[in-house]
Parts: structure tokens; C-alpha cells; sequence
């Protein structure tokens, strides 16, 4: 609590929605709580807000096979841009709705991708692999071709926010540097103890 200026009760509701949402035990929590401590470290986000909306995303996320640590890079890109916690978490909550609901042109690009659905293509690639496609798509098309791909406001305000100008760059650096915070949150921990 002390290391993200929260209370501990809002730490204990953090950590609880990202263990049961992942489906994961006691055992995780250290690793859990240093993925949770980087991204409020590199986005936008305040531990007592997460703790009300983190669990409306997790479960879906989990069961798509995306890593609690892509998840948490996406979270701290699309806030660093200024897009408020809740309202990033369903942009992002779109973007998984439209990788298990495909459009017709999502269909076309999963079998070019040699994959049957979403959950497969992050089966193969991660969800950092399949971002990395989507955002070949936006690059070759801008905006109107993403707009037909995923044809959901929020989906594509959440793919834009994630690829528009370095956008993507800035993911995929969130993504390692919250891969390998555990160092940074034990420094946190030693300090404030």
C-alpha cells in the first residue's frame, strides 16, 4: 500500500481482482504486486482507482490467453496518454470483445494469419504478436481501415490510442519494463519498509 500511496484495503482489493481474475494463488501475489507497482509507475493510474474497475477485465483477458503483464502495457499506454483509467480498461475490454467477435474483415485476417479466431492468433503469437499485426494493418490502411476491421467505436479508439504516432513503440517498451519490474518493486519495498 505504502509503495502505491494507496490503502490497504485498496491494495488488497487490487491484488485479489488480478489473482482471481488470472485464476492465480497466493503464490503469485509478489509477482502480481510488481506488475501492478510498474504500471502505476508508467501510466497514469492510481491504485484506488484501479482496484474498482481492474476486475471487469481480467476474466475476459485471462480466458483469451493474454498475459497479465500485455494487459497492464496496454493499460499504462493508452493512460500516459491522458485517457482515464476506467475508460481505457473498456477500450480495451472492446478490443478483446472484437478478437472473440470478429468482423468479417477480422475473420479474413485471421486466416490470412493461418489461425481460426482470436484466441488462437494470441494462442500463436501473444497478444503483443496480434497488436503487432492489427498495427500492420493500421500502417498500411490509417484509420478507415482499421475502422473496417474492427467496427466498434471503442475498439477502434482503443487499437488507435495503442498504434497512433509511437504509441506502439511505448507498448511494447511498458510491456518489458513491466516483464522485468521485480527488481524496481523489491528496491520500493525495501524502502518503504
Amino acid at each position: 500500500a505504502k509503495t502505491t500511496a494507496s490503502t490497504a484495503a485498496e491494495s488488497v482489493d487490487l491484488l485479489s481482482s488480478a489473482l482471481n481474475g488470472y485464476g492465480l494463488g497466493l503464490e503469485s501475489t509478489q509477482k502480481v504486486s510488481a506488475i501492478l507497482f510498474k504500471t502505476i509507475d508508467l501510466g497514469r493510474v492510481k491504485a484506488s482507482e484501479l482496484a474498482q474497475t481492474l476486475g471487469n477485465t481480467t476474466p475476459i483477458a485471462h480466458s483469451l490467453g493474454i498475459s497479465f503483464e500485455e494487459l497492464m502495457a496496454a493499460l499504462s499506454t493508452l493512460t500516459i496518454q491522458g485517457i482515464r483509467n476506467d475508460t481505457a480498461l473498456t477500450l480495451l475490454n472492446n478490443i478483446m470483445l472484437k478478437l472473440m467477435k470478429p468482423t468479417a474483415r477480422m475473420q479474413e485476417l485471421f486466416q490470412e494469419w493461418g489461425v481460426a479466431s482470436g484466441e488462437a492468433a494470441i494462442g500463436a503469437v501473444g497478444f503483443v504478436g496480434v497488436l503487432e499485426k492489427l498495427n500492420t494493418v493500421y500502417q498500411k490502411g490509417g484509420i478507415s481501415e482499421l475502422a473496417n476491421t474492427i467496427k466498434d467505436m471503442r475498439g477502434i479508439r482503443g487499437t488507435a490510442g495503442l498504434f497512433s504516432g509511437t504509441s506502439f513503440k511505448t507498448y511494447k517498451e511498458d510491456l518489458e519494463a513491466i516483464t522485468r519490474g521485480q527488481d524496481q518493486y523489491n528496491k520500493a519495498i525495501a524502502i518503504t519498509a
